[in-house]
């Protein structure tokens, strides 16, 4: 879990991502396409958290 002290990966916060990824340090902000188009575990993860009216 993530502390309550995470930081900002600057290198990968994007003010218009739609995706924010947490370690127990870092926090990445991304679009959802990016990591859903190479790592199809994140494609269905998202697939089924999401309403069918929101599809990324």
């Amino acid at each position: 879990m993530p502390s309550a002290v995470s930081l900002r990966f600057n290198n990968l916060w994007f003010p218009d991502g739609t995706l924010v990824l947490a370690t127990e340090v870092l926090l990445f902000h991304i679009d959802s396409r990016l990591i859903t188009r190479d790592l199809p575990i994140f494609h269905d993860m998202l697939e089924l958290a999401l309403p069918k009216s929101d599809k990324f």
